[in-house]
């Protein structure tokens, strides 16, 4: 069994939650996922309209790459420029989460319009 450093850690969390967040993304934005109650922005007006759905997820998607791209860029930036571990695990948390309200704010505002 083999010890990984703490900064290592947490860009690898980081790095695999950005890509996790983009590869999930990709099909929202393009249109790829039917109403489901698995995957997607899912609320009782989404699921009964497709054309709710599809309008919702394609913005939920695209902040999804963005937020998942800016993710993983942030998090090899902290862990190259060597903060120490408390003030990277801050950063890459602020990130995501600004980037995950972000993504929810904007989704329900669409969502609310339609």
């Amino acid at each position: 069994m083999f010890q990984v450093d703490p900064p290592t850690a947490i860009l690898f969390v980081y790095l695999i939650a950005g890509g996790l967040l983009v590869v999930l993304g990709l099909p929202l934005y393009f249109g790829k996922v039917p109403p489901n109650r698995l995957y997607g922005f899912r609320t009782r007006s989404t699921l009964v309209n497709p054309q709710k759905w599809m309008a919702v997820n394609r913005v939920a998607g695209g902040w999804m790459v963005l937020v998942g791209t800016a993710v993983a860029g942030v998090a090899t930036w902290v862990a190259r420029l060597g903060y120490s571990v408390s003030q990277a695990a801050l950063i890459d948390l602020a990130v995501f989460a600004v980037g995950m309200m972000l993504i929810l704010v904007h989704s329900t505002l669409v969502l609310w319009r339609n």
